[in-house]
């Protein structure tokens, strides 16, 4: 059994996959603003979705930088109560199985924002304002831009 998640700053899907290959309806709910009632939360939707079967490994994603080792969130405007927790501790407790962090999504839109303001001096961002989605913070590229700077030298 796998466990599928995004914690966003508003809502907090999770799903399980029994295959590996597909996955069951996700369950979404508010996140709560407070670290520790959110990984109580966590916790009681696993082991909902997963109707008490062991969960082998999780993995998702979540917005904001993350530490260099992916065990904490740093600067999250949305949540702050859970910028500099245990948040890779706190959701492997609460499941008993090891979790795993991407945001890859992210790094493209930045790559592609960068590429744009470098080759066309302009950032252009073409929608109908239908799509309604949690957009990168000014702050988030600035700490991304600061890190690579950093490695860098």
């Amino acid at each position: 059994m796998y466990l599928l998640f995004d914690i966003g700053g508003t809502k907090m899907r999770l799903a399980v996959s029994k295959d590996g290959e597909t996955f069951g309806e996700p369950k979404v709910v508010p996140t709560p603003k407070d670290f520790k009632e959110g990984m109580k939360v966590f916790k009681e939707l696993a082991n909902e979705l997963s109707g008490g079967e062991k969960i082998e490994i999780a993995s998702g994603g979540m917005k904001g930088p993350f530490s260099k080792d992916k065990t904490m969130l740093a600067n999250l405007q949305n949540l702050p109560d859970w910028s500099h927790k245990p948040i890779k501790q706190g959701l492997e407790e609460a499941i008993d199985a090891p979790v795993f962090f991407e945001n890859n999504c992210w790094w493209l839109v930045v790559n592609d924002l960068v590429k744009s303001a470098y080759e066309y001096k302009s950032i252009n961002l073409l929608s109908d304002g239908t799509p309604q989605r949690d957009f990168i913070d000014l702050y988030d590229i600035c700490n991304f831009i600061e890190t690579v700077i950093q490695n860098e030298s």
